[in-house]
């Protein structure tokens, strides 16, 4: 019977480790989900290698066309229509630089963005934009793109409306609520959640998991600080609707050391005075809704680093969701809307 609202029947698809993917070690970094296909980007010294596979049994397919030479890539991801946003690492004074893809067999990728990392927020740090890239909406019609900038508080924001480009140059934002830190650190995710010109975001970086006002950039409510709730360690953010609800699935690190194992954890935002519910609280099942039984597990990792993908089935009655944890694998869960 199906339900109304929220994830019902829920199992795991495949698991699969480093060594059956033929991991390098600390480079496969990234994933995106399109069509029936899963994408994985692996960085290498000069330029990086997307990886096509089955996204329903993990088998290796073919690669993705690679569109900027010797320029590393550490970030792909999927758009709500299956679309790949692939970028560039652009350091300081480099050039950050954006595709589209219709499909991961698509040989002619369209340039979205070529711009210079002049690093306009004066950065003393690192300063370095496309570790991270989060998008939401549609390519072809609305959509934000927001990146975080390394080792600093900045966080830098694009606009796509009828499927071009509104800003060529950034949106500049300052987050005014840091904790923990002088800054958000080299990997940190800002995730928006509408395609409005201020959208609201979630951040996620080492000391936080929270939920911004994207107009004034302060923390309007944040996950408690609890391992048992984001775990040791937590970065890798995506956030989805499905039957009627809006979902947030992170990465939750359960090693002590070394950010060598990890589980998927969902969370259902669709209510975010939620946001806040402590791990002892009587409702706190109804907001992190999923943590997966199994881990993923492998050597040290040493930068930390994992993805979360999100895809659906053509009818949207099913929702799969894949996890890489660099140096471990990658496991793929599906979530069904029929009652348990």
């Amino acid at each position: 019977m199906k339900q109304p609202y929220g994830v019902g029947i829920t199992r795991k698809l495949f698991s699969k480790t480093a060594a059956d993917l033929g991991f390098v070690t600390n480079n496969d970094v990234a994933l995106a989900v399109s069509g029936d296909y899963l994408v994985l980007c692996r960085r290498l010294s000069s330029g990086s290698n997307y990886r096509v596979y089955n996204r329903f049994t993990g088998a290796y397919l073919r690669d993705m066309y690679y569109p900027f030479g010797a320029q590393i890539s550490f970030q792909i991801a999927e758009d709500s229509k299956g679309k790949i946003l692939a970028t560039s690492w652009a350091p300081k004074n480099a050039k950050f630089i954006m595709y589209k893809y219709n499909s991961p067999m698509d040989a002619t990728p369209v340039k979205l963005l070529e711009w210079t990392n002049n690093n306009p927020a004066n950065t003393t740090l690192d300063g370095g934009v496309g570790r991270r890239v989060n998008v939401y909406g549609d390519l072809n019609g609305d959509a934000v793109i927001m990146a975080t900038v390394g080792q600093s508080t900045t966080i830098l924001r694009w606009r796509i409306a009828g499927g071009v480009l509104t800003n060529p140059n950034p949106e500049i934002l300052t987050y005014q609520s840091i904790t923990g830190a002088a800054h958000l650190g080299f990997y940190a995710e800002a995730q928006p959640v509408s395609t409005a010109a201020n959208a609201n975001y979630f951040i996620n970086y080492q000391f936080e998991v929270g939920y911004v006002n994207g107009a004034t950039q302060t923390r309007l409510m944040g996950f408690a600080a609890d391992n048992q709730i984001y775990g040791t360690y937590h970065m890798p953010t995506n956030y989805t609707t499905f039957n009627n609800a809006n979902y947030l699935a992170i990465l939750k690190y359960t090693s002590a050391s070394g950010n060598s194992a990890a589980r998927l954890s969902l969370f259902d935002v669709t209510n975010t005075s939620l946001i806040s519910t402590v791990y002892t609280s009587p409702v706190y099942p109804s907001f992190n809704v999923y943590v997966s039984p199994d881990e993923l597990k492998g050597d040290t990792n040493t930068n930390g680093t994992g993805d979360v993908a999100i895809g659906f089935t053509e009818n949207g009655e099913r929702m799969q969701i894949y996890t890489l944890l660099t140096n471990a694998g990658i496991m793929a869960h599906e979530f069904t809307n029929y009652a348990k």
